[in-house]
């Protein structure tokens, strides 16, 4: 599983966008992250052709500022 971190809920939209354009099911949700205890943006997806749990999206600006994971 993969984890891909974004700062801004835009750039979230257009990685969901882009996800379903290369055959994935994706979802909106909120999550918790692992650096706080509120709950964050988040967009998960699975491949079409087996169900199986791809990566995660989640928007947190100090995760991006310290693991600096966007695409």
């Amino acid at each position: 599983m993969e984890t891909i971190y974004f700062d801004k809920k835009s750039d979230l939209t257009i990685c969901k966008y882009l996800l379903e354009k290369i055959n994935f099911n994706v979802y909106r949700t909120r999550t918790t992250c692992n650096c706080n205890n509120g709950t964050r943006d988040a967009i998960i997806c699975f491949n079409k052709n087996d169900e199986s749990y791809n990566c995660m999206v989640l928007r947190c600006k100090l995760c991006k500022r310290t693991k600096g994971g966007s695409i």
